[in-house]
């Protein structure tokens, strides 16, 4: 559980969660109502090994001066199971796709806020590619698409 903390300067991804080889993993992890301030690259990151990555909540975190980028993407062969992105606040206008998801069964993306502006970089706010059991809805990207599924899962 990582809860009401106040985070900024950090000079890579805010919370990173990238095992380093397949016996390292996390499960069970909770990142609620921080307050996040200005730093470098993703908000989220789940890359990594081909290690268990599952049940993870990103739930009422505040934003400022930062982005709500995050990536999730296992290495091809491998997926990701359970995460959640529910209720985060961003007050920074970015103009580029916010989610980019890959390879995560059971995903859900609901009540996030992220002012879009400029001429827009991505094709939508949420970008999911092969998974299944995904559940987009409630958001708000400043007229933005929501969500496009590119490549869903053949297997779902």
């Amino acid at each position: 559980l990582i809860e009401d903390n106040d985070i900024s300067e950090v000079r890579r991804s805010t919370f990173d969660i990238e095992p380093t080889t397949p016996d390292y993993g996390a499960t069970h992890v909770t990142i609620r109502d921080n307050t996040i301030g200005a730093g470098r690259l993703n908000f989220f990151s789940s890359g990594g090994a081909a290690a268990v990555v599952s049940d993870i909540t990103v739930s009422g975190n505040q934003l400022h001066g930062k982005t709500m980028q995050i990536f999730v993407g296992p290495p091809e062969g491998s997926r990701r199971s359970d995460f959640r992105f529910v209720d985060n606040v961003s007050d920074r206008t970015t103009n580029q796709t916010t989610f980019s998801i890959s390879r995560v069964d059971g995903l859900t993306v609901t009540g996030n806020v992220q002012p879009m502006g400029g001429k827009l970089q991505g094709e939508a706010a949420v970008r999911v590619r092969d998974s299944c059991d995904v559940v987009v809805e409630g958001n708000d990207f400043s007229g933005m698409p929501e969500f496009l599924n590119i490549t869903p899962d053949a297997d779902c």
